[in-house]
């Protein structure tokens, strides 16, 4: 393990050479030093904005958020598998970046020949019409993201028309942002269920689902089974907690039993009275 000093390094020490060497520990602590230094609070305090992760990413961030996040799989469900019975599920816009890394992440982890396939599930205000380059074997299902204003959205995902391609996936691990209210993850987690039951209605699935960011007040899958589909609780990178400091005018982060952090870029009146 590096030094406890040079983990608390700023945003511009990040270099590939660096992060390779991290535990999934020690990118945790990184992480969430940069966390604290970078993010900012947006909608009265009740949405944490960190753009080096997902607004203008930065492919390190995302990189060590994915080491914590494979860091907590379980070893044992990955020893018969390889990259053809795995698929990322990614939960677009912003966790497009994320999943990119997971599944590279779970190749290195697990020593698999080459990532798993991606499959892109996109967001779609109501009435928007699918991208025109998805297949015909499409499937769509209904959230309502915590930054949509309480309005629907449509998560729609299709598979290749060749049958052949992913028909031997059995663990699918679904990929978002920020789990915030949870509504996107549980309709990934659906939407990757019905997708590749299309394939074999009776087979086993095993569903993961994970997010860069969470808050620990969120509720988690409590080894929920859904037909043939065991879906496991929800992991994250960092669950956050973040509030105004009334003493200082400042903001603090707290994530993954951390003590609080001063928010650089945050203070108490982003909060309008209202802790997160």
């Amino acid at each position: 393990m590096q030094h406890p000093d040079k983990l608390k390094a700023p945003f511009d020490i990040l270099t590939t050479a660096y992060v390779d060497q991290l535990s999934p520990k020690d990118a945790e602590t990184v992480a969430i030093h940069l966390l604290a230094d970078s993010a900012r609070m947006k909608e009265h305090g009740t949405i944490l904005s960190w753009s080096e992760f997902n607004e203008n990413p930065d492919p390190l961030v995302n990189r060590l958020l994915a080491k914590i996040i494979v860091g907590q799989f379980d070893r044992t469900r990955f020893q018969q598998q390889d990259a053809d019975t795995v698929a990322v599920l990614s939960i677009e816009n912003s966790a497009a970046y994320l999943a990119l890394e997971v599944a590279t992440e779970v190749a290195r982890s697990f020593h698999f020949s080459k990532p798993p396939r991606i499959i892109r599930a996109r967001k779609l205000p109501h009435g928007e019409s699918p991208s025109p380059a998805m297949s015909q074997r499409k499937l769509a299902v209904r959230v309502t993201p915590i930054t949509s204003g309480g309005e629907t959205r449509t998560l729609v995902a299709s598979l290749p028309d060749d049958d052949t391609s992913l028909q031997h996936v059995k663990t699918i691990i679904v990929v978002d942002d920020f789990k915030a209210t949870q509504s996107t993850l549980n309709g990934g987690v659906q939407l990757a269920i019905n997708l590749f039951r299309q394939f074999h209605p009776e087979k086993e699935l095993f569903i993961i689902p994970t997010a860069g960011l969470g808050k620990p007040e969120q509720v988690k899958y409590e080894g929920v089974r859904s037909g043939h589909a065991e879906i496991c609780d929800s992991i994250t990178a960092l669950d956050v907690h973040f509030g105004a400091d009334r003493e200082t005018g400042g903001a603090y982060i707290q994530a993954n039993g951390f003590g609080k952090l001063p928010m650089r870029r945050a203070k108490a009146s982003d909060f309008n009275g209202h802790d997160a």
